[in-house]
């Protein structure tokens, strides 16, 4: 016997199939479109340069660093796909290509929380083992190094109370950011849409002070829209790996470094405080000390990727 809304049920699974269908031709045409804009950028360079494919304008700054320190000569043209979705679909795109395009070109790319987003590793991509290149940025060897050059401080006994005043502060920051960061993996791993763009001002995040970092003005709910909540069952069966993350090294960069941004700049108004406790043990400085703390002026400071060395100097 035929059910009267079998019919219903056929036109509605047409409706998905069209709707799958419409979304694979979009997507086809899209990465067509950015082949095609790719080949036009590597056809104005020189031929025998390598093309190093970034998400975006910070890692570009960054990497300049890094691949100088590692092969100063090294030729190479940036590229700034604008995303880690982008940069991972051209590398996609470039690999079914039957020209032979892929040959000169490197691809750089955050972990994130969700890695190559399912496709196998490749001697053409580096991932970094932090969440992304921000996190490199914010740590006590840049601390130590901008106290030491950038806010005239050469006590060590000074600089190590500064240190340690850093680490509890941004410890305190981290464990306010456990569940914004929570919200992300979640969002990542189950698959959850994420609405809108995730905050990038530290009044947001956390009211900050030298020695007191508390909670901003917003919940991690309103802080990181999904389109939908996590169900009982993946908040809870996520949670066991989340918790192995060092938060460090594996939360969320850009959230580390507007804290860092801030937590500096009142540093350096305490250095530069004739009232100050913090510095009191040491003169007030004889020269300026410049309020740019951004990513771009910290980048040469980072620290190095595990294995970076290694891909750099693969490149032949």
């Amino acid at each position: 016997m035929t059910n009267m809304n079998d019919g219903h049920i056929i036109d509605a699974v047409e409706d998905v199939d069209e709707a799958y269908v419409r979304h694979i031709t979009i997507a086809k045409e899209r990465d067509s479109v950015a082949k095609i804009q790719f080949a036009e950028f590597a056809s104005t360079i020189c031929e025998n340069d390598k093309i190093f494919a970034y998400e975006g304008r910070d890692d570009k700054i960054v990497y300049y660093y890094w691949v100088r320190r590692l092969r100063h000569g090294l030729a190479y043209t940036p590229y700034v796909c604008k995303n880690k979705a982008k940069t991972l679909q051209l590398f996609d795109s470039l690999k079914e290509d039957k020209t032979g395009l892929i040959e000169r070109v490197y691809f750089f790319v955050d972990h994130d929380f969700d890695g190559l987003q399912g496709r196998n590793a490749d001697p053409r991509i580096f991932v970094t083992d932090m969440y992304s290149v921000e996190n490199y940025v914010v740590n006590v060897k840049v601390v130590d190094d901008l106290l030491q050059i950038d806010f005239h401080c050469g006590s060590k006994d000074m600089r190590d109370v500064v240190i340690d005043l850093f680490e509890k502060d941004y410890a305190s920051f981290l464990a306010l950011m456990k569940e914004c960061n929570y919200r992300i993996y979640l969002s990542r791993t189950c698959r959850i849409e994420q609405l809108g763009d995730l905050p990038n001002r530290i009044n947001q995040l956390a009211n900050v002070s030298l020695g007191n970092v508390t909670r901003g003005d917003c919940n991690p709910e309103d802080l990181v829209l999904l389109i939908r909540e996590p169900t009982p069952s993946e908040f809870s069966e996520k949670r066991s790996d989340f918790e192995k993350l060092s938060p460090s090294d594996h939360y969320r960069g850009k959230f580390a470094i507007v804290f860092f941004a801030k937590w500096l700049e009142l540093l350096r108004k305490e250095r530069l405080s004739e009232s100050s406790d913090l510095f009191s043990g040491i003169p007030l400085p004889e020269f300026s000390i410049k309020g740019d703390f951004s990513f771009e002026t910290l980048a040469p400071k980072s620290e190095l990727p595990v294995d970076l060395s290694k891909f750099i100097l693969s490149i032949s």
